[in-house]
């Protein structure tokens, strides 16, 4: 009896302790929804943070300033002005006037249908639009003639173009057979040339091309023994004359035109070192043989080195040639 007794009380006391326990744990607690509905979730309010900067973009790091980008314009066309309107005392008036962009040129303003050639009521307020477009039908304005040629402005003319005549050269070289080795190779006449003294490929290129003489035009230092072994060695004839402003003579020039005028002893060359020769007594033959006066003469023999103003040596020369017809 007791041990039943004892063991009623201390189930009894387990069962107390259990439920002041469960009550304890759910104060404060918000009570569990009854089954069947949602449960909601009361809204946590987010803090006010200051807002984050955007990261800088920086060019190479270190302390490169921030790079920004340039803004782009909008741009918006302008207005073009108004064409002006030509005035209406234009000088030229064989041209239209000019259109202001205002008025309408296509349609020519329209005549009371009633004017027409009979279809219609006699007075133009009561006609239909329509019969108005049937009885008067939209054309082009006419327009004046254009002008001719001569009433045209200038700038519009073109003039006719004269082509520049060409100057041909009196003295030409064979193009086809350019001399080698010779230098101022120039043409007096069929078969008759004059030229600065040749080197050995000149003398080859006058053997090719079958010379028959040469001339050798020197002063008195200068000696030619070797020039005359070069041109006999290739089968020419060859002479030699002294030119000096002391020794020359009529005599000299009568015995070189003398060869100059025989044809065997052509294609024939004449030579000097300088030039200044040459022109000397080309200048005498001019005025000897082809009977030129000194301006004539002169004009002919200077592109060949006849110069009365260049060195002391040709001023000389020149005057010595000059006088041998007027002492």
């Amino acid at each position: 009896m007791g041990t039943r007794y004892l063991a009623l009380m201390l189930l009894t006391s387990l069962l107390l302790s259990g439920c002041c326990r469960n009550n304890r744990s759910l104060v404060g607690r918000t009570p569990p929804p009854p089954p069947g509905r949602p449960r909601t979730i009361p809204p946590t309010p987010i803090p006010d943070l200051p807002p984050t900067p955007a990261p800088e973009f920086r060019e190479g790091g270190g302390n490169t300033p921030r790079y920004t980008p340039p803004r782009a314009e909008l741009l918006l066309p302008e207005p073009l002005p108004p064409e002006p309107i030509p005035p209406a005392n234009k000088s030229d008036s064989n041209y239209p006037p000019r259109w202001n962009g205002n008025e309408s040129r296509a349609f020519p303003p329209k005549t009371p249908s009633g004017s027409g050639s009979g279809s219609g009521s006699g007075s133009g307020l009561g006609s239909s639009p329509a019969d108005g477009l049937a009885q008067s039908p939209s054309r082009l304005p006419e327009l004046p003639p254009s002008p001719s040629a001569k009433n045209r402005p200038s700038e519009f003319r073109t003039e006719p173009v004269t082509p520049t005549p060409l100057v041909k050269n009196e003295n030409p070289a064979p193009q086809a057979n350019r001399p080698v080795g010779i230098e101022n190779f120039t043409r007096l006449d069929e078969g008759l040339y004059v030229s600065r003294r040749p080197d050995l490929e000149g003398l080859d290129w006058l053997q090719q091309q079958k010379f028959a003489t040469v001339i050798y035009l020197r002063q008195p230092q200068d000696d030619d023994t070797s020039d005359q072994r070069q041109a006999e060695k290739r089968g020419l004839q060859y002479s030699s004359y002294i030119i000096a402003a002391e020794t020359i003579n009529l005599a000299i020039i009568k015995e070189i035109s003398h060869t100059l005028a025989d044809p065997k002893q052509r294609p024939l060359l004449i030579y000097d070192r300088e030039g200044s020769l040459v022109g000397t007594v080309w200048y005498l033959h001019l005025r000897t043989v082809d009977g030129l006066n000194h301006d004539e003469a002169l004009t002919k023999a200077r592109p060949l080195g006849l110069n009365p103003e260049g060195t002391p040596q040709q001023r000389s020369l020149a005057q010595a040639a000059k006088e041998l017809f007027n002492p």
